[in-house]
């Protein structure tokens, strides 16, 4: 009971002095996307501000399992470009606290074909509290 106080006390004392640095790029379309996942995870929050951190998708290779093992090792085809991601920033109110909280998102699309397909955002579950704009 005492830690939760003492950081109740500390977030009291801090959030005041700091202030929503708004990340330098926009996408509406991913932005969207991690707007409804915030409304998704939390009923009742207030998405006021989003942006994207970094210009470029960043591109990650797969790995699928194809069987057997000889020696201990296991067999794996490496799939190029299976997923890309991008990271983003919101700032959200949440339902009866005094104070906003930045939350961290990431953007992922899986490789369809040529291109790529469906996106979805995943959100943090902590975020540094700040005073409301």
């Amino acid at each position: 009971m005492f830690i939760e106080q003492e950081l109740k006390t500390k977030i009291e004392a801090d959030a005041p002095n700091r202030d929503w640095a708004q990340p330098k790029f926009k996408d509406a379309a991913l932005e969207a996307t991690a707007r409804r996942e915030f409304s998704t995870d939390l009923p009742g929050v207030k998405v006021l501000k989003t942006g994207i951190i970094h210009s470029t998708w960043e591109v990650n290779d797969g790995k699928d399992y194809i069987g057997g093992s000889s020696g201990g090792y296991y067999y794996y085809r490496i799939i190029k470009g299976a997923s890309r991601n991008r990271y983003g920033r919101a700032l959200v109110q949440l339902p009866n606290r005094p104070f906003c909280q930045i939350r961290a998102f990431q953007i992922t699309q899986q490789k369809a074909g040529a291109g790529y397909g469906s996106t979805w955002a995943s959100s943090s579950e902590s975020g540094k509290f700040v005073k409301c704009p």
